[in-house]
């Protein structure tokens, strides 16, 4: 039996976090003797997207939480819709598939899996740029104490007729995206709050 504070230094193929949240961070992430970090534990890392950079850098691959276990969100999703349970084992049987997919394009455009599964969305996604160290994430953010910010920039050309000040054509198409984004993070918060 492995003493729990000695278990990020055990070699071992993959680390599976599956209980408390927040404990990859730049304390365990140099300690970690795995080529592969995959579990189904709510926010395990502490500052993300900046630890998934951490574990890229030492060339341990980093699956995403909110996609590996995103069962429960798609339960609540489906249940909140009105669909019956085969509609929810019917989207939970992609996960794998998903999970792999948002793996691939990581690897395939050199950014970290967090950003890849944003940009599998159709985003456009960037770490620290243009805005490193965005002011709400610093603001608001204590990930030490549990709570976590998400600071996203949305690039106005998606929605809006910069020369007019009106609404864009580009509007209707952006307005589905943001709903799915905006859905799954209102389901996760109860969850993830939910494991604390």
């Amino acid at each position: 039996r492995a003493d729990p504070d000695a278990a990020w230094e055990l070699p071992c193929d993959v680390l599976s976090p599956n209980a408390l949240g927040g404990v990859l961070g730049p304390e365990s992430i140099p300690r970690l003797r795995c080529r592969v970090v995959c579990g189904g534990a709510n926010n395990q890392l502490r500052r993300d997207p900046a630890d998934a950079a951490l574990l890229a850098e030492r060339g341990i691959l980093y699956a995403p939480d909110y996609v590996v276990n995103s069962g429960g969100v798609i339960q609540v999703a489906v249940e909140q819709s009105g669909e019956g349970g085969e509609r929810a084992r019917e989207l939970a049987d992609r996960v794998g598939e998903t999970t792999y997919e948002v793996l691939r394009l990581a690897e395939r455009e050199g950014v970290t899996a967090a950003e890849a599964a944003l940009r599998r969305l159709g985003f456009s996604a960037v770490r620290n740029a243009p805005f490193a160290g965005g002011f709400t994430a610093r603001r608001y953010g204590r990930p030490d104490d549990g709570l976590h910010a998400l600071q996203i920039e949305i690039d106005r050309a998606l929605y809006m007729d910069e020369e007019r000040i009106a609404r864009g054509p580009r509007l209707a198409a952006l307005r589905p995206a943001l709903d799915r984004l905006v859905g799954a993070l209102a389901a996760f918060v109860p969850l993830a709050r939910a494991a604390e």
